[in-house]
């Protein structure tokens, strides 16, 4: 994990409990916390609410899946296919995904999520691509 808030300890205490603590690394504050993204292999966001989740297109650009809180700004940009979502409200719905994440770390489906995140960045938020959209929008007006 990179970054701060209430629920550090509360989610470090959890991850001894469940015995996943060797799977999970909390490094807190980071000013260059993009820099990180290729080192993990999945990105967490339990954020309890997003503007446009920056942190998701940068990892859908490093191609890496994401487990995300069910807020509503990220069920919009994450799916079954890319991701994992949970429910913010139960903690053992944290604990089942990251168990079925780290689950699945050395499998196809893995390899499959890292290629959906990369087509998804590149069709819907590579530069290029969002102008060529924008473009015919407009064209249409």
């Amino acid at each position: 994990f990179i970054g701060e808030g209430q629920e550090i300890e509360n989610l470090e205490l959890k991850a001894k409990k469940y015995n996943i603590e060797n799977s999970i690394e909390f490094l807190g504050y980071k000013e260059n916390a993009q820099e990180y993204i290729e080192e993990f292999d999945y990105i967490i966001l339990p954020s309890i609410s997003e503007g446009l989740p920056i942190t998701i297109l940068e990892s859908y650009m490093k191609r890496k899946p994401v487990i995300v809180s069910n807020i509503d700004v990220f069920k919009e940009l994450v799916s079954k296919e890319d991701g994992f979502i949970f429910d913010l409200k139960e903690i053992n719905s944290l604990v089942n995904v990251l168990k079925n994440a780290k689950m699945i770390k050395n499998s196809d489906k893995y390899m499959k999520m890292c290629e959906k995140v990369s087509e998804r960045y590149e069709k819907n938020f590579k530069l290029e691509n969002m102008n060529m959209n924008y473009l015919k929008i407009y064209s249409k007006l």
